[in-house]
């Protein structure tokens, strides 16, 4: 359990919350925040993520689970797995940048 935004820059995520790193992790279990929106004039590290972007353009704001798959993804090590609570749709629809990242079950 992390206390900070934990879709703020990897660099301060792990500064506050040591133990934290990218690759790092076997398992990640998480139920994302749902129903709010990252709206790019307020975070400006939307830009940094790929599902941050509809194909080269950044995105004005984008879901805060759809940003929490893509962070998992980063602190998974390789062929490692993440649970979360959503929609499969979700991972199939939405997730297209990082899908290779997915394994199916």
């Amino acid at each position: 359990m992390i206390g900070f935004d934990a879709l703020e820059d990897v660099g301060k995520l792990t500064e506050k919350n040591r133990g934290f790193a990218e690759n790092k992790f076997d398992v990640i279990v998480t139920n994302p925040p749902f129903g709010a929106n990252v709206k790019r004039s307020e975070h400006p590290y939307l830009e940094k993520f790929a599902l941050g972007q509809n194909g080269k353009k950044s995105r004005d704001n984008q879901k805060t689970e759809i940003l929490f798959i893509e962070r998992c993804v980063d602190f998974l090590k390789s062929g490692t797995r993440a649970i979360a609570s959503k929609s499969p749709k979700l991972l199939i629809n939405m997730a297209r940048p990082i899908r290779p990242s997915f394994v199916s079950l």
